[in-house]
C-alpha cells in the first residue's frame, strides 16, 4: 500500500473571523471564501513536493487511491478537503494527532505538530505568514511552499517514530474515526434547529422581562452579586485558588444552586434568568446547526484517545459543537435524523463502569446483584433509607445511583453532597452523607480492598521491572503505566511518592507528572488507589466499546457515531431486527480477554436520535 503524507495550505482570515479559531471544521471547508492555495504531498520516502492551486488535481488524479493510506495531522481538516472538494476516498486514513494523544498523551502540552515535533527531537515547525492574504505572489507562494513541505516532512518522521509503539488493533479504529467524520450518514432537520433557537431565544427575553433587569446586569458576577444585596439578598461565597473571598454564583456552583431552589420567588425568578443567560450551548448549537443544515449533513466527529489517561474516545467540535454535550432529551437531538427509507439504532451500553467496577474488586455482593439483574440503585437506596425503594421512589432511588456510581472510586462525604447537590437537587446534611459513604464501604467492602490493590500497583510500577497487576491476568505492568488488553498504557509519568504540604499539614502521598489543558508546563496531580480503580474502570470500559467498534465494521455496520457508552448505527428499514441482532451481539458477546464480564445493552431505533434514545 503507498503512503501519501499530505497537508494542504488554505486560505484563512483573521479579519474576517474566517478561520478553525472562529469556526468549524465543517463550516471553514464549506465556507464561500473557502480557498485551496495548494498542497504539499510526500510519496513513501520520497522527498516532499509542493504543488500550486492548478496543479493539485492532476497531482492526485495520478495516485490509485484505491491502494493507498493518507497520513496527515489533524486528517480530519485535510481529508475533508480531499473527500468533500475532490471526492477521494483512500484505502486507510492515518491521524499522526490521534497518535500522539495515545502516545504521548500528557506527557507533552498538547497534541499539536510543534509540540509533538519538539518532544520527538525533530526540526521546529515553520511559522504562515499568509493570514488574511488569499492570491499569493511567487514569493509568497514559494515561501509557503516550503513551509508546508516541511510541515509534511515533520508529519512523516512523527508516523515513523511512533507507528511500531501504536498497537496492532489501533489502526481500524483510528480510520473509523475519520471516517464517521468524512463519510456522514447523518442528515440535520434546519426547520427544526431554528424552531430550538426560536424558542430558547424567547424563553430567555420572557424570563428578562420578568425580572426587570438586563442581561448584561444578570450575566455578570459583580453587578448580579451587587444586584441581590441590593434587594436585601445574602450573597453566596467562596474561596479561590488564591484563598480569596469570592461570590459563588457560577451556575454550577452548590451555594448558587442551593439558591435557586429558594421559596422566594423573586430570588427564584433571577437565578433562573441567570441559568437562561449563561447557558448558551444549546442555542448557540441550534444556531449553528440551522446553518450548517444548509451545505452539510451532521459529521459525527469522534476523537481517539480523547481522554488523555484512559484513552476513551471523546467528542470534538468539527461540526457544531461536541456530540458529547448534547444534553440528554435535547429537542436538537431530534433535528438529527436518517434519510427516507433508513433507521437510526441507538445502543447503550448498560451500566458498564459499574460492572467493569464489580468484576475487578470481585465484590461478592455487588456482582451477585448484577448476576441476579437486580437494580442496584433501588438497592442500596433502600439499605440507605431503611425501607423498600422501588423506582416509583425517585428522590431516594437517585441519591442511590449517585452513591453506587460516585462512591466506587473512593469519594468522600463533602464531594458526595456535592454530587448529589448538582446531580438531584438534593441537599444532604453532613452527618446524613458521611453515613452513606460509611454504609457503601462496609456493603461493598470488595471495592475499598481493591483501591489498596491499585495502591500496591502504583508502588510497583514505580520500580524499574514491576511484576503483574494481582488477580486481573490481562492487565500487564510497565515502569510508570498500566497497560489495557489493546496494549494501550494508562502512564503516571514521573510517578514518585513523596511529602506534601496540604491546609498546614505535611502528608504522604503518589504524584505524577502531567499537562493540563491549556497549561505549559507540567503539574504535579495527585493519584491514589481509588483514582487508579477510576481510571482502570473507564480504561477498560472504552476497551470494550471499541471492541463493539471492531465487530460492527467486520460485520458491514460500522457505527456512524459514538458518545459514552453509546453507539449509533444506521440501517435500511427492513434490516431493523437484523441490525439490532448484530449490534447487541457485537455488544454484549464475550470480551476474549475477560469471558467472566457478562454485559448488557440497551437498544431504541427510530427516525431520529432523540425517537431512538
Amino acid at each position: 500500500m503507498d503512503t501519501i503524507v499530505i497537508d494542504f495550505e488554505t486560505y484563512y482570515s483573521t479579519k474576517k473571523k474566517y478561520s478553525l479559531k472562529n469556526l468549524s471544521i465543517v463550516e471553514y471547508i464549506h465556507h464561500p471564501e473557502f480557498y485551496a492555495q495548494g498542497c504539499s504531498m510526500k510519496v513513501n520516502h520520497h522527498s516532499a513536493v509542493w504543488f500550486s492551486r492548478d496543479e493539485v488535481q492532476e497531482a492526485l488524479d495520478q495516485i490509485d487511491w484505491s491502494n493507498a493510506r493518507v497520513i496527515a495531522h489533524n486528517i480530519k481538516f485535510d481529508g475533508a478537503i480531499l473527500a468533500w472538494k475532490y471526492g477521494i476516498k483512500p484505502a486507510q486514513w492515518i491521524d499522526t494527532k490521534a497518535m500522539v494523544k495515545a502516545i504521548l498523551g500528557s506527557s507533552i502540552p498538547s497534541a499539536s505538530l510543534k509540540d509533538a515535533a519538539e518532544a520527538l527531537g525533530l526540526p521546529a515547525k515553520g511559522e504562515l505568514k499568509t493570514n488574511n492574504i488569499k492570491e499569493l505572489t511567487q514569493e509568497q507562494e514559494d515561501e509557503l511552499a516550503e513551509y508546508c513541505k516541511r510541515d509534511v516532512d515533520l508529519c512523516h518522521d512523527i508516523f515513523y517514530a511512533l507507528c511500531a509503539k501504536v498497537p496492532d488493533s489501533q489502526w481500524s479504529l483510528i480510520d473509523w474515526t475519520v471516517r464517521a467524520f468524512l463519510e456522514p450518514k447523518l442528515e440535520i432537520d434546519g426547520a427544526k434547529c431554528l424552531q430550538v433557537y426560536n424558542s430558547i431565544v424567547e424563553r430567555k427575553a420572557e424570563l428578562l422581562k420578568v425580572v426587570g433587569v438586563p442581561s448584561t446586569t444578570i450575566s455578570s458576577n459583580l453587578q448580579f452579586a451587587e444586584l441581590l444585596k441590593n434587594e436585601g439578598f445574602s450573597v453566596p461565597v467562596k474561596r479561590n485558588k488564591d484563598g480569596k473571598e469570592i461570590p459563588a454564583l457560577s451556575i454550577q456552583d452548590k451555594e448558587f444552586i442551593a439558591l435557586s431552589q429558594s421559596k422566594n420567588q423573586r430570588l427564584k425568578d433571577l437565578c433562573e434568568a441567570r441559568i437562561a443567560v449563561k447557558q448558551t450551548l444549546e442555542e448557540t448549537r441550534a444556531k449553528k446547526m440551522a446553518d450548517i443544515s444548509e451545505v452539510s449533513p451532521y459529521c459525527f466527529d469522534v476523537v481517539f484517545s480523547g481522554a488523555q489517561q484512559t484513552h476513551r474516545f471523546s467528542g470534538s467540535d468539527g461540526c457544531a459543537g461536541n456530540p458529547q454535550n448534547f444534553r440528554r432529551g435535547s429537542e436538537l437531538r431530534e433535528a438529527i435524523k436518517v434519510g427516507k427509507g433508513q433507521k437510526l439504532i441507538v445502543a447503550d451500553f448498560s451500566n458498564i463502569e459499574l460492572r467493569v467496577l464489580a468484576f475487578l474488586s470481585r465484590d461478592p455482593e455487588l456482582t451477585s446483584a448484577i448476576k441476579k439483574q437486580e437494580d442496584v440503585y433501588c438497592k442500596f437506596a433502600s439499605k440507605i433509607y431503611g425501607f423498600p425503594v422501588t423506582k416509583e421512589n425517585k428522590k431516594e432511588r437517585m441519591v442511590g445511583k449517585a452513591a453506587v456510581l460516585g462512591l466506587g472510586y473512593g469519594m468522600g462525604a463533602e464531594k458526595f453532597k456535592r454530587t448529589v447537590q448538582t446531580q438531584t437537587g438534593q441537599v444532604l446534611q453532613d452527618k446524613f452523607a458521611k453515613q452513606v459513604v460509611s454504609l457503601y464501604r462496609n456493603t461493598y467492602n470488595g471495592v475499598p480492598k481493591f483501591w489498596q490493590v491499585c495502591e500496591q500497583v502504583l508502588d510497583q510500577i514505580n520500580k524499574p521491572n514491576p511484576r503483574y497487576f494481582p488477580g486481573v491476568p490481562f492487565l500487564a505492568l510497565e515502569r510508570n503505566g498500566v497497560k489495557l488488553p489493546s496494549g494501550l498504557a494508562i502512564r503516571y509519568n514521573g510517578l514518585q511518592y513523596g511529602w506534601k504540604q496540604m491546609y498546614g499539614k505535611w502528608r504522604k502521598e503518589w504524584v505524577y507528572e502531567r499537562y493540563k489543558s491549556k497549561k505549559q508546563q507540567l503539574d504535579k496531580t495527585k493519584i491514589y488507589g481509588g483514582m487508579v480503580t477510576e481510571n482502570l474502570c473507564q480504561g477498560i470500559a472504552g476497551e470494550i466499546c471499541k471492541e463493539a467498534i471492531v465487530r460492527l465494521i467486520n460485520y458491514g455496520y460500522p457505527p456512524v457515531g459514538q458518545v459514552h457508552d453509546e453507539l449509533l448505527v444506521v440501517c435500511d428499514e427492513d434490516e431493523v431486527e437484523k441490525v439490532k441482532y448484530l449490534v447487541a451481539a457485537a455488544m454484549t458477546d464475550p470480551m476474549p480477554w475477560w469471558p467472566q464480564l457478562p454485559l448488557e445493552v440497551e437498544i431504541n431505533s427510530g427516525d431520529n436520535w432523540l425517537e431512538a434514545k
